[in-house]
């Protein structure tokens, strides 16, 4: 259900961002307000545009959201802090923390409207670290981080 909800909510983005530009350019008087003079084709563009809004916004979720393992050695008790700060550092802030796993939000309004809202970050404990779940970018960069942290020698 979440893959369907990120791939509205990026269809949605994307006729958003269409609909400003679009503005723009009738505004500052570059062409007439009338779909026959925005596109080639008139209403059948307009159709094909929002066809490929919808496929790219399928496809979208399964690229830029991903889960990836840390190696974070210790018990949780020990790592706990030191995960809390390094997402504090990065500028995220717990959410929750149920036993020994645990889930971050942007702490910036900015940031969390940027990502719409998709920005939490989860990590779920594993035998050898925590598996992240979240924005596959920011996975990448808090994999890294936190294994530089906890394995500054390997």
């Amino acid at each position: 259900m979440k893959y369907v909800v990120r791939a509205i909510k990026h269809f949605f983005c994307f006729i958003v961002l269409l609909t400003v530009i679009m503005g723009i350019f009738i505004l500052a008087g570059l062409v007439e307000p009338a779909p026959e003079s925005l596109f080639r084709n008139g209403w059948t563009s307009v159709l094909q545009i929002l066809a490929l809004f919808a496929v790219v916004s399928a496809i979208y979720p399964k690229i830029s959201y991903a889960t990836r393992t840390a190696t974070v050695p210790g018990e949780t008790s020990e790592t706990r802090n030191g995960i809390v700060s390094l997402m504090e550092e990065r500028g995220y802030v717990l959410e929750k923390a149920e036993g020994e796993n645990m889930s971050f939000r942007l702490s910036s309004p900015v940031g969390r409207f940027r990502r719409l809202w998709e920005d939490r970050v989860t990590f779920t404990r594993t035998i050898d670290g925590y598996a992240l779940e979240g924005p596959n970018k920011d996975i990448v960069r808090l994999v890294n981080a936190l294994e530089m942290k906890f394995n500054p020698f390997e």
